[in-house]
């Protein structure tokens, strides 16, 4: 290696002391021209090693949130002069593409030029080349191969130094730039001038300098270590061949209820939740009803879970127990918290105690109220049991005779070891048929293939119900229907006594308190986009061994492929398959379906296994921690900012199976199976720990730990084991810690991410800015009190979280030169102070929990500051009602005029209108909101409109005719708490994207006319006036009403018998239907139409004057609660009609 700056000694004092005093400084000039050489030198040297390392493996995207178009012709030459470094798919690539951003933007041709080292470019570019090929047999071979895995981590450790090495050029960079004498030369090249900047400062040089010099070192070792383990140079990934179908389906598929839910299809389930409801319901004893434990054990992905939440939505277990608990119990769980879950779901208060003694009290408490059946979800151990829930059970029990525990277990020995009658049940595997209709379930279905009217027999023409004060009716099928081989059996009607339930992706079950009444309908036959590859589809299937979860997994994958015979038989024939020797937590089917990720899917996968077991996964939050960790690449020329494209990567692993959305619809939060849990642990385990008992791990003992997660643990953390994790990027509290005075962060000095929660942690506020790579810094329910007042040195702070932090009173003055900030959360924080010349901070793209305030006059910023703020993407507003004092506020927003603007929020606290005694003030609030909320007006490109507590009499213009047309790209729609509102907006019929429609709480409304279908009403068009000539809300699936209590009437303009359903008929894909609180007496004949054939649910609860309900043909989930007026329910061709059961 060449010399260093650290190898050039200062000249003796004494030498110098005897020249000249013109001589002497001459040779001070010499020395430090030398070490700039030099370290110029050393910085090409590893600028250029990165470089390659970085273009051999990835395709050179830049680093997330960095403006680079002034280099655009010279990265396009080195791209040229690469082309053939681009074609590694290793989980390296993803660090390799942050590390490319860095260095592409330093060591650009003109700069090496300018550094004089040319040749050691073509040098270092021939030594990344010949091990370009390499790298990911070795990502393959460190799975099993300890000497592999060790090579591996050295790479991956060169790479994190080298990021952390350039990244502190940078703050230097931007550090001289803002003072006088960086000023000086801001006409340099961009490219240049961080470099530059730094050779600037001789100590600064010297220091980093000696780093590169280290790194430079470390990289040669590599070369050479590589040597040793003959890594095969065949291009071994499958992921770049996949991507142009895939990537063009992704783009143009919406990643919400147009997708059929993967779920559970088959007999076998059906006949495994009746028999164990059976088990649950009968008594144990004649005499007495003593407590008993059900078991459903097997392995894990065989449904256990999925089996006993549909358990607890059957209508009969409704009927039993009045209180239903569901608790998931993690290995290692914190009993203090485990009991408070239980008294809450119990609807019982524990008061924020934590002595064990009073918590078990108030259990038993709770639990005696009523009989009850509680849930244990995979249960590991019999510790919690026996040392938390087994004496406040047992004793309920006693007084509450025929409660019941159930559990889910992989182990069979659980059930007998808790001392209880106990009834165990062993899932068994899907069939072939059932596993073939459970892979096809992954796939859209054709179009038009989509409605499912039932078949027509002559075995039942009608049947009716009299219901009294009380009536429940629910009909219930699989989401998706199986094929023709598999048609469902006919049931007799009327009424049997037969019970089924709908099987629920979703993992936190929410069952109606209502009791039901079950219908199985015979399914239309559908075409499936991939019945003609059936034959190689099957051969895959086996190799699943019916476990659901491996189906449906690999059917993820399979969603990604062509739909050719061709593409199908590579995966049936990949090698993974026959992989011999991995650990049990390396599953064949998730090896393979995680080999074809594309390498920043793969970190992003891997991140989500840092969310402890019984933690959403949400969407907000872990993209944004994707986005600082740099996994998100948004390459060059792209007009997609990191914020979309980290969202594409959470849509296509949804898709993929390999994380579950609990809410179908806006997919913003998730959880992953403990499979694939277990599985991404295993893949991350040398970087990545997820604490989950009291003992921090040692470094000695896992390694250099990137990223730790602490969820709940059995005692309070000492803050002093954190410290010795020198080398965390990323770190995440869920729970107490001890943080003691003297405490701080310092010990962290590479960390990108910090998000802590529910801890006491306002002693390490002040040493924050000593994170100078921090980029997410979020902190939820905790004590902090204030944020540094140097909060500018975070210079790469990119995503700031508040939530519900109360006794944060203001944020520092500072905030406002946080230049690269993207993203400010102060939900549950609305009394925190924004201080004025917020409007600054113009790369802002999503501002949440926006306090508005009375008073500005106190140096804080007013809702005039958001106007400069044009590339929010995401904006809540709080506290509207302040607005009122001054409606020109609303309008400097210049909200209309953001066109990234997607999500809107706009709320006002109606509690002090209605409080208020004074009608002439009560008229002047209604009259000041109105003007507000005219001036509040979204921009066309908004998709998601929330507006709540809003007080006004009448809506703002641009929710009428004609104006409401021109959203359409409006796809949800939620207007709650608007107690004076005498109207619905018009007009939203005509909105093509529009797919739900939430109202609730708006008790003035008394009737809904023909204008609010807007079926044939008229509607602008070019400055005219023109009929439609559409379906109104065509592509509407979800319509819930709630707490309308003064409702009575809905005026539903009706259509000729010639008209079909595809053509004119208003709401054609509404699938889901609730109505909710109201007097009304019918349903709208258009509305309970024969034609209507997309509509599965139909929920009505508490609707007084409801008198009959007939005529829809295709709801397979009829829910009637608390209607007393109610006479008649019509049920036609009831052919496959299974259970009721009737409350009068």
């Amino acid at each position: 290696m060449g010399s260093s700056c650290c190898d050039f000694p200062h000249p003796n004092p004494l030498y110098l002391s005897s020249l000249s005093p013109k001589s002497a400084q001459a040779s001070e000039q010499q020395w430090k021209q030398l070490r700039r050489d030099c370290l110029s030198k050393e910085i090409s040297r590893i600028g250029s090693v990165l470089f390659h390392f970085a273009q051999a493996a990835s395709d050179g995207a830049g680093l997330a949130g960095v403006d680079t178009r002034g280099c655009d012709g010279r990265r396009e030459r080195c791209r040229r002069r690469h082309e053939d470094a681009r074609a590694m798919e290793v989980i390296l690539d993803a660090l390799a593409s942050y590390v490319t951003k860095l260095t592409t933007d330093k060591a650009q041709e003109e700069v090496v030029m300018l550094l004089g080292v040319p040749g050691e470019l073509e040098k270092l570019g021939r030594n990344l080349r010949n091990i370009k090929a390499f790298l990911a047999d070795a990502e393959r071979r460190r799975i099993k191969e300890e000497l592999v895995q060790g090579w591996v981590s050295m790479l991956k450790g060169v790479m994190y130094d080298a990021t952390d090495v350039l990244e502190l050029g940078q703050l230097k960079a931007e550090e001289r730039r803002e003072s006088k004498l960086g000023r000086s030369i801001e006409k340099m090249p961009g490219c240049c001038q961080p470099f530059l900047f730094c050779l600037r400062n001789p100590v600064f040089a010297h220091k980093i300098g000696s780093r590169i010099k280290e790194l430079n070192q470390r990289l040669e070792d590599i070369h050479t270590k590589a040597a040793e383990f003959n890594f095969l140079t065949a291009n071994l990934g499958p992921y770049q061949e996949q991507r142009t179908e895939a990537a063009e389906y992704f783009s143009r598929q919406r990643m919400t209820s147009e997708f059929i839910q993967s779920s559970i299809v088959g007999e076998k389930i059906e006949m495994d939740t009746r028999l164990l409801v059976h088990e649950l319901t009968i008594p144990t004893d004649q005499n007495h009803d003593i407590m008993k434990v059900v078991s459903i054990v097997g392995m894990g992905g065989m449904g256990k879970t999925t089996l006993a939440q549909k358990i607890l939505k059957d209508v009969t277990i409704d009927e039993h127990f009045k209180t239903k608990i569901w608790l998931s119990i993690t290995q290692q769980f914190n009993e203090v918290e485990l009991l408070r879950s239980a008294i809450k779901l119990a609807g019982g208060n524990h008061g924020g105690e934590e002595n064990n003694n009073f918590l078990t009290q108030t259990l038993t408490n709770a639990l005696s109220a009523s009989k009850f059946l509680l849930v244990l979800d995979d249960m590991w151990s019999i510790r919690a049991w026996e040392s938390v829930l087994s004496v406040p059970v047992t004793n309920a029990s006693d007084k509450q005779p025929g409660s019941r525990v159930l559990i889910t277990t992989r182990f069979e020995d659980l059930a007998p070891r808790m001392h209880h009658f106990f009834f165990q049940h062993h899932v068994s595997p899907l069939d072939e048929e059932e596993a073939w209709s459970l892979l096809k379930n992954q796939f859209p279905q054709l179009p038009n293939q989509g409605s499912r009217a039932p078949v027509p027999r002559a075995q039942c023409s009608s049947c009716s119900i009299a219901a009294g004060s009380r009536s429940s009716v629910s009909r219930s099928i699989s989401q998706t229907a199986p094929t023709d081989s598999a048609a469902l059996v006919p049931r007799p009607c009327p009424l049997t006594a037969a019970r089924d339930a709908t099987c629920s992706p979703a993992r936190a079950p929410t069952p109606p308190s209502a009791p039901k009444l079950r219908r199985r309908w015979a399914p239309v036959k559908q075409v499936s986009r991939v019945d003609h590859l059936k034959d190689v589809g099957m051969k895959i299937i086996k190799k699943c061994g019916g476990l659901p979860l491996a189906i449906k997994i690999l059917g993820g994958l399979l969603l990604t492929e062509p739909r050719t015979v061709l593409a199908w038989e590579t995966i049936l024939n990949h090698h993974a398959w026959s992989l011999d020797g991995l650990p049990d937590e390396l599953d064949h089917r998730l090896y393979l379906s995680y080999e074809y990720l594309s390498p920043q899917l793969k970190q992003c996968f891997l991140y989500c296994s840092l969310f402890p077991k019984g933690n959403f996964i949400i969407r907000g939050f872990v993209t944004s921690m994707w986005i600082s960790e740099g996994f998100v690449q948004t390459g060059d020329g792209t007009k997609q900012s990191p914020e979309e494209v980290a969202n594409k990567y959470y849509h296509e692993l949804i898709m993929r199976n390999l994380i579950e959305s609990t809410d179908s619809l806006t997919q913003q939060k998730c959880t992953m199976h403990d499979v694939v849990r277990s599985f991404a642990e295993f893949i991350a385990r040398e970087e990545s720990v997820v604490l989950r008992d009291e003992k921090v791990p040692s470094c000695g003992s896992v390694g250099l730990v990137r990223r730790l997660s602490v969820g709940s643990t059995k005692s309070v953390l000492e803050w002093a084991n954190f410290q010795k994790q020198q080398s965390l990027r990323t770190l995440l509290i869920n729970c107490k810690i001890n943080v003691k005075l003297g405490d701080s962060l310092t010990s962290f000095p590479s960390l990108r991410v910090l998000y802590i929660e529910h801890a006491d942690c306002d002693t390490l506020v002040d040493s924050l800015c000593q994170l100078r790579h921090l980029r997410y810094l979020g902190f939820r329910e905790t004590n902090i009190s204030k944020l540094p007042e140097d909060l500018h040195r975070l210079k790469f702070l990119q995503h700031l979280m508040l939530n519900d932090c109360t006794s944060v009173e203001k944020l520092p003055s500072s905030i406002i030169k946080l230049a690269h900030l993207r993203k400010l959360n102060v939900r549950g924080s609305c009394d925190v102070l924004i201080p004025r010349g917020f409007g600054e901070l113009t790369n802002l793209r999503s501002l949440l929990g926006f306090p508005v305030h009375v008073e500005t006059n106190g140096g804080w910023c007013s809702l005039e500051e958001i106007g400069p703020l044009s590339q929010l993407g995401g904006l809540s507003l709080h506290g509207l009602e302040n607005a009122s004092t001054s409606s020109s506020w609303a309008e400097k927003a210049m909200i209309s005029s953001k066109e990234n603007l997607s999500y809107l929020e706009l709320n006002w606290s109606s509690s002090r209108y209605v409080g208020s005694r004074d009608e002439l003030e009560k008229q002047q609030q209604q009259k000041a909101a109105e003007e507000v909320l005219e001036k509040l007006c979204p921009p066309t490109c908004v998709e998601k409109l929330w507006v709540q507590g809003y007080f006004g009499r009448h809506l703002p213009h641009w929710m009428m005719v004609p104006a409401t047309s021109a959203f359409k790209s409006l796809r949800y729609l939620r207007m709650k708490d608007l107690p004076c509102c005498t109207q619905l907006p018009d007009g939203l019929g005509q909105l093509q994207s529009l797919e739900s429609l939430v109202i609730r709480d708006v008790p003035a409304i008394k009737s809904v006319g023909p204008e609010f279908q807007a079926s044939s009403s008229s509607v602008a068009v070019g400055g005219g006036v023109a009929p439609s000539t559409s379906a109104a809300f065509p592509s509407l699936t979800n319509l819930y009403l709630e707490g309308l209590c003064e409702w009575e009437e809905w005026e539903w303009e009706e259509q000729g018998e010639d008209v079909t359903a595809d053509a004119m008929m208003a709401m054609p894909a509404l699938k889901k239907l609730t109505i909710n609180n109201c007097k009304l007496g019918r349903l709208p004949p258009e509305l309970a139409s024969s034609k209507r054939h997309a509509l599965r649910r139909l929920n009505l609860y508490e609707l007084s004057n409801l008198t009959c309900v007939e005529n829809f043909p295709s709801v397979v989930e009829l829910d009637v609660f608390d209607c007393p007026e109610l006479k008649r329910i019509r049920i036609v061709s009831c052919r496959g009609l299974g259970s009721s059961v009737a409350r009068i």
